[in-house]
Parts: C-alpha cells; structure tokens; sequence
C-alpha cells in the first residue's frame, strides 16, 4: 500500500499496473491508457512508460502517437533521450516491418482467391 499511496508513483508501479491491466482477460483497454499517460503528466515517468504507452497509442488512438514522441523529447535529457530515441526507433521499425508482412499476407491472399475465381 505505500508503494500506491506515494506521490508521485515510480515509473515501475504504472507499468507494471498498465500490464496487469491488459493480461485480465477483459481488459479496460481506457484505463490502461490511462494509467501510463498519468505517469507522463506527473512527471515520473521512464523510458519504458512512453514506449509502452506509443504501443498502446499505435493500437488503441492512433491520433496520439505522434503527441508520445513529442512528449518523450520534451520529458528526456542525456542519456535518457539517446535511450528513448533508440527505443522509439526499435517500435517504429518493428510496427513498419509488421505493416510490410500482413500487407505482404493479404497480396498473396488476394493473389490465390483471384487465381481460384479463374479456375472456376
């Protein structure tokens, strides 16, 4: 109970919430958003926090997204920020490598259903 009732909380305590939160098996995705962007506004938030909250951002308000970055140069210094900017720049070309493979599926997808519809 100390831990909860500190103010502020550590950047620990809201990620470790935020992923409780989206293991339940129905998940207040809201309030999960919610609990990291509360880090960042008290300030306490690390490197880990934003970058979990630019992944729940890129599936849950897309809107957002660029705002994190945004953010994260705002809230880092130093090391901090080398830090930030490598890990921002790992979920970037992690989300556009993804992007490539699924558009990469559905082509080939396509590419059967209209060489079966030929068949036929």
């Amino acid at each position: 109970m100390e831990l909860v009732n500190s103010k502020p909380n550590g950047s620990e305590f809201y990620c470790h919430v935020h992923r409780k939160e989206l293991e339940r098996s129905e998940p207040d995705v809201k309030f999960a958003g919610f609990v990291l962007k509360s880090a960042i506004i008290e300030e306490c938030a690390s490197v880990e926090a934003v970058i979990l909250y630019a992944k729940w951002c890129m599936k849950y308000n897309i809107a957002k997204f660029h705002v994190v970055q945004q953010t994260g140069l705002k809230l880092f210094k130093g090391a901090e920020l080398d830090e930030f900017m490598v890990e921002w720049t790992k979920l970037v070309q992690n989300a556009a490598s993804e992007a490539v493979k699924v558009s990469t599926q559905i082509h080939v997808v396509n590419i059967f259903s209209l060489d079966s519809e030929s068949k036929w």
